[in-house]
């Protein structure tokens, strides 16, 4: 879960620790890139693939790749920034086997892949993750504090809705189809179920004209002003707050039929 986070504490190989201020843009910078946060690895190929570029230009599993198309590497991202912009062309690969180092010429698809990959239950290795089992009595607060907190971290990105990639990212029936996995497993359905649920409640508390948020608002002006909204201004309201949800839903679902017609 997205907790505010202002500094880092690192440490380095020689056990110095140093801590690093995170700027107040991370988060963008984060959202931007659209990738997820994990460790670092270092680029030493752990599988080929067939009939692609690697394997045809001889790389193997356990080489070291240190330069790609003359740009040095030592990480995965590094090397995928790199490959990005060489779709359909050869690429000058630098690597180490056995203490030599080599060169090969590896054709890049219309992706930018090579056709090498890495052990992500490696990387993922180094996450401490654990299980724990909750009696009735536990689960009814940890359950309360999740919600909240899934709560929280939802409306603190509502955001980025206002970004480029922000509105680009919004979804309608067919984001909430893909949130399920194609073979059941009951912890996803509920907790899919259990977010859905979630976000519709706080939509609909928005003050919004049209949905129960708008409603409040205008009985909290009628309680703090002592008197009752014109009705012409309760029946535009209406009529602007449906529009505007309309608008969002036709909006959403066209993101929808957009990335399935274009494949993005």
């Amino acid at each position: 879960l997205v907790r505010s986070v202002e500094n880092i504490t690192v440490e380095h190989p020689n056990g110095e620790r140093a801590t690093i201020a995170v700027p107040d843009t991370m988060d963008y910078c984060l959202f931007e890139q659209g990738e997820p946060v994990l460790p670092r690895w270092h680029t030493v190929i752990d599988s080929v693939i067939p009939d692609m570029g690697a394997s045809e230009a001889g790389l193997m599993k356990g080489d070291s790749i240190v330069g790609i198309a003359g740009n040095d590497v030592v990480y995965w991202d590094e090397m995928g920034h790199h490959l990005e912009t060489k779709q359909d062309s050869l690429v000058n690969v630098s690597y180490y086997r056995d203490g030599k180092l080599l060169n090969s010429q590896v054709q890049a698809d219309s992706t930018g892949k090579i056709g090498i990959g890495f052990n992500d239950e490696r990387v993922l290795s180094l996450v401490n993750r654990q299980h724990r089992d909750y009696s009735l009595g536990e689960a009814i607060p940890a359950g309360m504090s999740l919600a909240y907190w899934t709560l929280h971290d939802y409306a603190a990105q509502l955001k980025y809705l206002f970004t480029s990639k922000g509105a680009s990212s919004m979804g309608g029936f067919g984001a909430f189809g893909k949130l399920f996995k194609p073979t059941w497993d009951w912890h996803t359905f509920w907790l899919n179920t259990a977010l859905i649920s979630i976000i519709l409640a706080f939509m609909n508390f928005l003050p919004i004209p049209a949905l129960d948020g708008g409603h409040i608002m205008f009985l909290l002006y009628e309680m703090i002003s002592g008197r009752k909204p014109h009705e012409k201004v309760l029946e535009y309201a209406q009529i602007i707050g449906f529009i505007l949800i309309l608008g969002l839903v036709i909006f959403a679902n066209g993101n929808d039929i957009y990335k399935a017609i274009t494949g993005n």
